[in-house]
């Protein structure tokens, strides 16, 4: 499948064009979303294309993690989320977990309450998740906010992070990707 960046430039109707001609592969689209953008480059304007990330979600998460979790119960369309079957659910991404496109988001210098969120992400029955797999950079310089990506060398080597492979989490896609089959 594909991820197709910044899909609000670009008309749905076009979108769907070069979706047929490749011969309707899997994709999610982004799609922020912002107040105060045109209706016509909205989140519900391009579901009907595949799953759009549902930008608002980490950041519900990471404000409930850093409060009280127990009103996270009906999190989704009563918080004014998309329809979970419409929405790409994410705790952090590239561009939030630097700050890029807004804060407030966890991140793997989140420690173990980044863990467990991404847990809960996991195993609760909403839209359709993302896990980060990232690399190391300082969040305190634009330098290292901006920075690319480190040389190749696997997963916990020259820099990278790999949060996709971390016990909990790894082992949380396997009990979701079983109980959606049951």
């Amino acid at each position: 499948g594909f991820r197709i960046d910044a899909s609000k430039h670009m008309p749905p109707a076009d979108v769907q064009g070069f979706l047929n001609a490749a011969g309707n592969p899997w994709v999610f689209l982004e799609v922020i979303g912002a107040a105060g953008e045109a209706s016509q480059i909205q989140p519900p304007n391009y579901t009907y294309l595949g799953p759009v990330t549902e930008m608002g979600y980490g950041t519900a998460v990471a404000g409930n993690f850093n409060g009280q979790i127990k009103h996270l119960l009906n999190l989704g369309e009563d918080w004014g989320l998309l329809p979970s079957s419409d929405a790409l659910v994410f705790i952090d991404n590239h561009d939030r977990e630097r700050g890029h496109g807004g804060n407030g988001n966890l991140t793997y210098h989140s420690g173990a309450k980044y863990n467990l969120a991404n847990v809960f992400m996991l195993a609760y029955p909403y839209g359709y998740p993302k896990v980060m797999s990232s690399y190391q950079f300082d969040p305190n310089t634009t330098a290292g906010t901006d920075m690319g990506p480190p040389a190749p060398g696997g997963c916990n080597a020259n820099g990278w992070v790999c949060q996709h492979r971390w016990g909990n989490i790894a082992n949380m896609v396997g009990f979701r990707n079983y109980t959606l089959d049951v």
